[in-house]
């Protein structure tokens, strides 16, 4: 967490991979394999506040929280934290003038819908907050 695009992305090289584009990051998220649809939350489409870190939640966190506690909240990709958290920098840009980059999945700091998985804001790359992060990408193998 508070880290801008550049580093996001120079961590995810480092380690291997890449960030996901918006593309990608929606459907970890949301792409129900079993129902063959999107959802509007990582487990379903009704809001659990005990699923996820947000504000007012019903959680134990007064900001961000370990990645594995709440794994009633992990996406059908077995991905965790894709609804609160920390809102996480895509490889994508949010406007046609390249001034900004993609941010998704809300953060601690945030509600309900702002946790929707189709839910988008944006930062410019070099912007730093204590709720923006980061989530590696890179291919499955075979």
């Amino acid at each position: 967490m508070n880290v801008d695009w550049y580093d996001a992305w120079g961590y995810c090289r480092w380690r291997g991979g890449r960030l996901p584009t918006e593309q990608e990051w929606e459907n970890a998220a949301s792409w129900s394999v079993k129902q063959k649809r999107k959802l509007q939350y990582p487990w379903g489409d009704e809001f659990i506040g005990r699923f996820c870190n947000i504000s007012g939640g019903e959680d134990k966190f007064a900001n961000t929280c370990p990645v594995d506690e709440f794994p009633k909240g992990v996406s059908a990709y077995g991905c965790y934290n894709m609804a609160g958290n920390v809102w996480e920098w895509c490889d994508s840009w949010y406007d046609k003038q390249g001034s900004s980059r993609v941010l998704r999945g809300g953060s601690w700091r945030h509600d309900a819908d702002n946790c929707r998985a189709a839910c988008r804001s944006n930062n410019a790359p070099g912007s730093r907050h204590g709720n923006l992060g980061c989530r590696l990408a890179r291919r499955s193998n075979p």
